[in-house]
């Protein structure tokens, strides 16, 4: 199906200058497109469905390419206005999609609701998990999982075996079909685990682990001003 099924070329164009001008996102693309489609097609979604499925995870973050480079390849903390434009790149990258002939509308909406979360912890409009499609949910995983592997992972050498700790951390943010669904492809592939038993990497946890606890403890005051 995704050998015979060609993508329109505009599509291929915005992809090749995703690929030019910002290549982390377009490696964050085809890392999502396929383990998204591995998680579609463990939830027994048909053939088209996973199509869309791949299709949505390799265009997420296509809006990227419509906001100001000043912006989004900035190298240092944004501006509250600025960091609006980022978070924008969901409904800028909808709109795209739905200007192009034969893309699904369930694609677009996957990119629109892709960093939304099935308990509303990310989702800024509130919207009831009932209503949010599984396709997004399995993109908003992922996401979190690539972002996870890049930031943490790779410079520990730790490989995607060692995600376990964390899904179950965060198991009710996704629903519970897309969890079973990832947690038993990475359990089937029998990925060696990062040997983290030794004292001096317990303690190096420990002392991470209490560097995090001072932070949250620093900021719930703010938070308790905030919601006062």
């Amino acid at each position: 199906l995704f050998t015979k099924k060609r993508l329109p070329p505009i599509l291929l164009q915005k992809l090749t200058v995703l690929y030019e001008q910002l290549p982390k996102h377009f490696e964050k693309g085809l890392f999502s497109a396929w383990l998204s489609s591995l998680i579609a097609r463990k939830m027994d979604f048909d053939h088209y469905a996973i199509h869309d499925v791949f299709l949505a995870g390799l265009v997420h973050d296509l809006g990227f390419i419509h906001i100001d480079p000043e912006i989004s390849l900035a190298d240092r903390e944004l501006t509250p206005e600025e960091w609006r434009a980022v978070q924008g790149h969901v409904v800028v990258g909808k709109l795209v999609l739905e200007c192009i002939p034969d893309i699904s509308g369930n694609v677009a909406r996957a990119v629109l609701e892709h960093h939304e979360n099935c308990d509303s912890s990310r989702d800024p409009r509130s919207i009831i998990k009932t209503y949010i499609l599984p396709r997004s949910n399995i993109i908003s995983m992922v996401d979190s999982i690539y972002a996870i592997r890049v930031n943490q992972f790779e410079k520990n050498n730790y490989s995607l075996a060692d995600i376990f700790p964390y899904l179950q951390l965060n198991y009710t943010t996704h629903s519970m079909a897309v969890y079973r669904a990832i947690y038993g492809i990475i359990k089937d592939a029998n990925l060696a685990r990062h040997n983290s038993s030794s004292h001096s990497s317990a303690e190096k946890y420990a002392t991470n682990l209490l560097k995090r606890s001072e932070i949250i403890n620093s900021v719930i005051p703010h938070l308790i001003k905030s919601l006062e």
